[in-house]
């Protein structure tokens, strides 16, 4: 889910792990040479997803990388099926209040562009409702809540690296 610290979390099991990092969104965004909200307003979503999941297909064929998907990815194009094929997936559960405090001074997010309070907690309850079966079909769910160091190396232990 947006919002969920995946990038962070992402580049701190990447680094134990010494493995490369990799955020789709800045990906798709360096392959297509335009900004993520341009895309959303220029061409839509559906072209962006389009987009997203070419991106996510190319990156699948490397190994030894840990990659943050955007909070869609995992919702379109059978892209949860590549990602399950690919490697372990980790869902990093978040609270809707939390995401909301995290996630109000967001720039760059076109699906919650403008909204603050309670229309944007409404706005993350929806999706997370729309998107929640993609999510839990991951192999791996933590608590996103406070992941320090502990938690990084539970995750290293989960998906079998030592």
């Amino acid at each position: 889910m947006m919002g969920s610290g995946k990038s962070t979390v992402g580049k701190k099991l990447a680094e134990r792990l010494g493995y490369e990092f990799y955020d789709l969104d800045e990906q798709i965004e360096e392959s297509t040479g335009r900004k993520i909200p341009e895309m959303f307003k220029e061409d839509g979503e559906e072209a962006f997803r389009f987009f997203e999941s070419m991106a996510l297909k190319n990156i699948s064929m490397l190994d030894n990388l840990v990659l943050a998907t955007g909070g869609g990815a995992p919702c379109f194009h059978e892209s949860m099926k590549l990602m399950l094929r690919t490697g372990p997936t980790i869902y990093l559960k978040e609270d809707i209040g939390f995401l909301a405090s995290r996630l109000v001074q967001s720039e760059g997010r076109p699906l919650i562009e403008g909204l603050s309070g309670d229309a944007l907690k409404q706005k993350l309850t929806e999706i997370l409702n729309e998107r929640g079966s993609f999510y839990e079909k991951a192999k791996f769910s933590m608590d996103a809540m406070n992941i320090g160091s502990a938690e990084i190396e539970e995750m290293v232990k989960m998906i079998g690296k030592r």
